[in-house]
């Protein structure tokens, strides 16, 4: 008896654990996902390669032969959600940075960069080699944005909207030279359940 409870035991605590194992998926980024109706990794993709031929096909930049010199200060989260902007501005530079047509100012290593220089002054480097103060290159145009969201939500039907802008400003005239929208509006319809 001792022992048909004992392998009940083990066979049911088997069944539980086995019933709460996950398992996981690998995915094509490639692939169009949409799991829900909240702004997805579909959609920053898609959203960011339309901004960036938009970018490169507008003035200021379709006319240039040189490479101008952007630097990027962040994009607004405007949602109710956790959203991570950085991943649009990392798209959209390595995009544009492939495409040769700009170069960006490193905002992220500035500190990492005064200390170096620093430190090459110190005497500790070859004159020949050490970098000097005041030669770093400024941007010509800020790269910046938002993410914004319009959540309505009414009985079993949920309505999200999604709007991204970014944005060109010239630093030396503070003009806005372009500008683009791109929006996204999807519906969860949940179905409703009676007994």
């Amino acid at each position: 008896m001792r022992r048909t409870r004992i392998g009940t035991w083990v066979l049911s605590l088997a069944t539980v654990l086995g019933a709460c194992s996950s398992e996981t998926i690998l995915r094509d980024p490639n692939n169009p996902e949409q799991f829900n109706e909240k702004l997805g990794y579909t959609d920053v993709k898609e959203t960011t390669e339309k901004m960036v031929r938009s970018m490169l096909t507008s003035a200021p930049l379709a006319q240039r032969t040189d490479r101008p010199i952007l630097i990027y200060y962040g994009m607004a989260n405007r949602t109710s959600e956790h959203f991570d902007t950085q991943q649009i501005y990392n798209l959209v530079s390595t995009v544009l940075t492939q495409s040769g047509k700009v170069q960006f100012v490193d905002i992220g290593q500035r500190s990492n960069i005064s200390e170096e220089v620093g430190y090459q002054q110190s005497g500790n480097v070859s004159p020949e080699t050490a970098r000097r103060l005041g030669q770093q290159t400024g941007a010509e145009f800020l790269l910046t944005g938002d993410v914004s969201s319009i959540i309505k939500n009414e009985g079993n039907r949920r309505l999200a909207y999604y709007q991204i802008l970014m944005k060109l400003t010239n630093l030396k005239t503070s003009i806005i030279e372009w500008q683009d929208i791109r929006e996204s509006a999807r519906e969860r319809i949940r179905p409703s359940t009676s007994w």
